[in-house]
């Protein structure tokens, strides 16, 4: 840097002097060249005064000073030349078209430059123009040689350029010493800084004895020990996210935008059995193409995902795509022990409705037999009131077993189904319950979803059959059906009960009743919009209720189409 700074200040200050030095000798010739047109004005009217006065012309060009060149010349028509003081072989001879004679003749106060014809050699050339006492009229005409006023230039030349030579020599060394002052402290702020790059910041920069360079380390002092502060502040903060990254239960998982693995922390190296992957492609952490082709179109497209994922080692996880900016966030969360429970869950209410289903099915049977084999009106009464507790049982351990199978299948066998067809059978169906409570129901629009038939069938009449069960007599239930470009939505309306705000949050989990005396009343298990939810969620599609107490409920569930 110093040598940089040296090569720079040596060009700068040489240039500078050298334009100044050029400038200072074109201002010297030229002040010369000024010198020389005066001398020769003045030379000029000296003369013509003695020629005035009387003196003849051979007179005046004689004993003339050296450099100095007189020429009279007569006014007449070939402009004769009547005396030279440099040559005589020109008098006699005619002098016209010459510049100089011209300005005398106009009167014009002006010096001319050329060469001379006679001489060979450039001139200054000025005349004026003067009369004798006895009238006659000639033109004194007064010249010195361009190379006299070159000389005293150049005269001054060897000088000028040992001056300039001297000034640069002097200057360079005082830049020298002088750098040597500014350089240092700039070696400091370079080390300082390097310090701070490598963590080894020194506390203080020494000070110098300039009070400007003393401002500037002023301000690097202060900003280091900020950046200091703020290093130690984000260290501080890696150390922390790390511990966190190492001990919290889910396994973590950066990937950058070329599909290497940014970070990964010691639950997912677990999870996938791999060690070191920093720094490899996320190809290596599994074979399963689910994950690999989720994590590629996370990346591809910048778009957030979840899915279940199984490991070698028979783990269920959750996997939870997320792309912030242009790294891949994935979580994978261990779901095994949910997915356990889950299934033993739905294999107890499978086991526990069939094992009921089947004697409940005797002692129906048997009810209807003593009803039908007696003539008494109060054990008819009862064993019509058995036979309607036992309904509602058989239909609560049919919605059990629903929710159980909904619970169990990943993967269903799809058809295409006309909304509209599975609503006439669900009013064709639930007819002889719509006439009992003078409820009217109505199938408007159609539209195709492709889903399981049976799965329709559970979601419209579960939808519809709450509208009839929970309405009052004169009511009406609507089920409406719209197929756009993008969707095809089932909407079923009643004016019934309503739902309070309150219990809207909570009508879809199972056993959930708003009015639990009513809901006995009128026979229903609890069990028919969880059903709903669970169909919904298994064809991805989406519920929405809209409800107010004592007006109505309308429940829209919007099937996406797919591309």
């Amino acid at each position: 840097m110093k040598k940089k700074l040296l090569i720079i200040d040596f060009l700068v200050i040489t240039l500078s002097l050298a334009a100044v030095f050029g400038v200072g000798m074109a201002a010297t010739v030229n002040s010369n060249y000024r010198a020389a047109e005066s001398s020769v004005k003045n030379y000029a009217a000296i003369y013509a005064d003695s020629y005035s006065s009387g003196e003849k012309p051979s007179d005046l060009t004689k004993n003339v000073p050296k450099n100095l060149r007189v020429t009279i010349i007569d006014d007449n028509a070939d402009f004769t030349v009547l005396a030279d003081s440099e040559d005589s072989s020109l008098v006699g001879k005619p002098h016209a078209n010459r510049d100089e004679i011209e300005n005398a003749i106009s009167g014009s106060d002006k010096a001319v430059v050329r060469n001379s014809v006679s001489l060979g050699k450039k001139m200054v050339y000025f005349a004026v123009k003067t009369t004798n006492e006895d009238g006659s009229a000639v033109f004194i005409r007064v010249a010195v040689p361009v190379e006299s006023v070159n000389d005293y230039a150049s005269s001054t030349i060897p000088l000028a350029v040992f001056t300039l030579l001297a000034a640069i020599l002097v200057l360079y060394i005082v830049r020298i010493f002088s750098s040597n002052g500014l350089v240092k402290p700039l070696k400091d702020v370079k080390q300082s800084l390097e310090e701070l790059n490598d963590g080894t910041y020194r506390e203080k920069i020494p000070m110098t004895g300039d009070d400007d360079i003393n401002k500037i380390l002023s301000e690097i002092n202060d900003l280091s020990e900020k950046l200091q502060s703020l290093v130690n502040s984000e260290k501080s903060a890696c150390a922390k996210l790390d511990y966190i990254l190492e001990n919290v239960s889910d396994g973590i998982i950066a990937v950058d935008e070329k599909g290497d693995i940014a970070l990964i922390n010691k639950v997912a190296a677990l999870s996938f059995g791999i060690e070191n992957a920093k720094g490899l492609s996320y190809k290596v952490l599994t074979a399963d193409e689910v994950f690999l082709s989720n994590v590629k179109t996370a990346i591809k497209e910048k778009k957030s995902c979840s899915f279940e994922f199984e490991s070698s080692d028979k783990l269920t996880y959750m996997v939870k795509i997320s792309v912030p900016r242009s790294v891949a966030v994935i979580v994978l969360s261990d779901i095994t022990a949910a997915k356990k429970a889950e299934q033993m869950r739905g294999e107890f209410f499978a086991n526990a409705s069939h094992e009921l289903k089947t004697p409940l099915t005797a002692v129906k049977g048997f009810n209807d037999i003593i009803s039908m084999s007696t003539d008494d009106e109060r054990t008819k009464r009862l064993t019509a009131k058995i036979d309607k507790e036992l309904e509602r049982v058989v239909r609560l351990i049919n919605d059990m077993l629903e929710i159980s199978k909904l619970e169990c299948k990943k993967e269903v066998k799809t058809e295409v189904v006309s909304l509209k067809n599975v609503a006439e059978e669900v009013k064709e169906e639930l007819e002889p319950l719509s006439e009992k409570k003078g409820v009217s129901i109505s199938v408007a629009g159609d539209g195709e979803v492709e889903m399981a038939k049976e799965h329709a069938v559970e979601l419209v009449k579960n939808l519809v059959e709450n509208g009839v069960r929970y309405n009052d007599k004169g009511g009406k239930v609507e089920v409406k059906i719209t197929d756009d470009k993008n969707s095809v939505t089932l909407s079923v309306a009643d004016d019934g009960f309503g739902i309070s705000e309150e219990d809207q949050r909570r009508v879809f989990e199972r056993f959930y009743r708003a009015d639990k005396s009513r809901s006995r009343e009128t026979g229903g298990t609890g069990l028919g919009l969880a059903i709903v939810k669970h169909v919904a969620e298994l064809y991805g599609a989406k519920i929405t209720l809209c409800s107010v107490l004592g007006s109505g409920t309308t429940i829209t569930v919007k099937f996406a189409k797919k591309s």
